[in-house]
């Protein structure tokens, strides 16, 4: 009997111990399913805010790409929009970018054997003389080797189609950390420029009816000569014209038949002197004949005789009128130094010409 009490105790006791067990287990259990779970629930709340931060960046980085593609679109317009070229260069000397001004100046298409972008910009760009021929020292290639900045406004291009035109340019290089990241050349066509800028020139320099050099221009190819002869030793002889009667055809026959004669003048002077001579004219009917290295008074005389022997008559429409010339000339340096004092002393003789001629 006692035996069995015993085993029932032992049972007893070992059903307790389970149940302990058991609940420990539970609690255990329990313990890590809350682990488990405030870990799920951190891990949630961490992803949800990694999708913030990533929809935020996300979002952030849209905005700055289409800022960028929306700076670079206006960037695109303005390069595109002004009237001078702009052309990019990378660091190997090729051409990254050219603006439409660039493509339109060079002749290029933007296709085919045309395109300029990939191309060393000495091919797309290339310098050349006034003349057209390429240059065999092209110190702006030189400069672009050195990371230099350069300008110029005296050069010429040369375009697809073999003609040049005159541009003005200016290269500049960018530097990132002392660290050479290219360059960027711009450029303008000032062929026009330099055709106005001639043409005024030319209005200001020349005679309008007769297309030889006027009172001004006068000066500066005497003071030319002037220089060349005080090297060689030579002389410089000048001769002061004055046309007899002209007032008289103008007032008879009209100041285009004027005209006539002073073309027909200047066409005369002009064949019997010689290339380094020239003819002006600084009044109505009054002109300088420049006569460059002359060796002596005697050679200035010839000349002299020769200009008289061109006073032949003109025709004049219906008419025809023998156009005489008072002729006084001057030396240099026996007669002056400079250009007033010879013109004023050939004008003496020309005067004393002109009274003979009025008593014969």
């Amino acid at each position: 009997m006692t035996e069995i009490i015993d085993n029932q105790n032992r049972l007893l006791r070992r059903i307790q111990r389970e149940k302990r067990a058991r609940k420990d287990l539970e609690s255990v259990i329990e313990k890590r399913n809350r682990e488990l779970w405030e870990a799920n629930q951190k891990l949630e709340n961490t992803l949800e805010n990694l999708e913030h931060i990533v929809d935020e960046r996300t979002f952030e980085l849209k905005r700055e790409v289409e800022f960028r593609n929306s700076a670079e679109s206006r960037l695109r317009l303005i390069l595109n929009s002004t009237l001078e070229g702009i052309i990019g260069i990378d660091q190997s000397g090729n051409v990254s970018f050219i603006n439409q001004a660039a493509k339109r100046i060079l002749q290029c298409s933007g296709t085919g054997s045309c395109r300029c972008a990939g191309k060393t910009f000495a091919d797309v760009f290339p310098l050349v003389d006034k003349y057209g021929k390429s240059l065999g020292d092209n110190h702006l290639y030189s400069v672009w080797f050195r990371h230099q900045h350069i300008s110029s406004s005296e050069e010429f291009l040369k375009l697809k189609d073999g003609s040049s035109i005159a541009i003005e340019y200016s290269m500049k290089h960018a530097m990132s950390d002392d660290v050479f990241q290219g360059a960027v050349l711009t450029f303008s066509d000032i062929s026009k420029r330099r055709e106005l800028e001639e043409q005024v020139w030319k209005q200001a320099n020349f005679d309008s009816l007769t297309g030889i050099p006027n009172r001004y221009l006068l000066k500066d190819r005497m003071h030319e000569a002037i220089i060349q002869t005080s090297r060689t030793k030579k002389k410089i002889g000048l001769l002061y014209i004055d046309l007899n009667d002209f007032k008289l055809i103008n007032d008879e026959l009209g100041h285009d038949a004027g005209d006539l004669v002073l073309k027909i003048t200047v066409e005369r002077l002009s064949k019997i002197i010689r290339h380094s001579d020239f003819v002006a004219r600084i009044g109505g009917d009054e002109f300088i004949v420049v006569l460059t290295n002359i060796d002596k008074t005697t050679d200035l005389q010839k000349i002299i005789e020769g200009v008289k022997a061109t006073q032949r008559p003109i025709s004049i429409g219906h008419n025809t009128r023998m156009v005489t010339m008072a002729i006084g000339s001057a030396l240099f340096p026996d007669n002056g130094l400079t250009l007033e004092v010879l013109m004023k002393h050939a004008d003496k003789r020309m005067y004393k010409e002109k009274s003979r001629m009025k008593l014969n």
